[in-house]
């Protein structure tokens, strides 16, 4: 991805040398729409992470959970990567929690729900909007890419499924645009 990115400039010019003049206008709309949904996604998935981070990392810490706010700033980092990041401060957590409290049974519980409730939140509400809007794609079409694309292809799937998403979007919303204006 990194020197795909490097080379966007060059794969651009190549490209369009072989697109026919009169169609370079179009050629040129419909690559930097690409390109903008592109980078959106990654801005807005940078603002998931953040967001996450700073929600699991308060109330771990408000929880009494000794190095509560770190572990919650890295598990947002690391949900970066689908459900990787939330598994990760999960363990880490009950871990710390274990450690720091023993087996007792109300920490175990508010833990687990601190993270089972960050969850539900960034995946249905948090990704939708924020990923959605970046993209120009309705949050109902962000859950249905990220259902689809993790049920066909599993973790590739889910990393997958926003920018197929966002990019499969600006070629409809182009198709169509293109077939009004004739």
């Amino acid at each position: 991805a990194y020197y795909f990115l490097m080379e966007w400039n060059h794969i651009i010019y190549t490209v369009s040398s072989y697109i026919p003049k009169s169609k370079q206008v179009k050629f040129n709309y419909l690559f930097k729409e690409i390109d903008n949904v592109l980078s959106g996604c990654f801005k807005g998935q940078l603002n998931v992470c953040i967001i996450l981070g700073l929600f699991y990392g308060t109330l771990l810490m408000f929880s009494g959970l000794k190095y509560g706010f770190i572990i919650g700033l890295l598990t947002g980092l690391a949900s970066f990567i689908p459900y990787f990041g939330m598994f990760f401060g999960f363990a880490i957590g009950l871990i710390m929690t274990v450690y720091q409290f023993g087996f007792n049974i109300p920490h175990l519980i508010a833990t687990s729900f601190i993270f089972m409730f960050g969850q539900f939140i960034e995946g249905n509400f948090v990704t939708p909007k924020l990923v959605g809007d970046k993209i120009k794609l309705h949050p109902l079409w962000i859950i249905f890419a990220l259902f689809s694309g993790g049920s066909l292809f599993g973790f590739y799937g889910l990393l997958l499924a926003l920018p197929i998403a966002g990019v499969l979007g600006v070629l409809v919303r182009f198709y169509i645009k293109d077939l009004r204006n004739g």
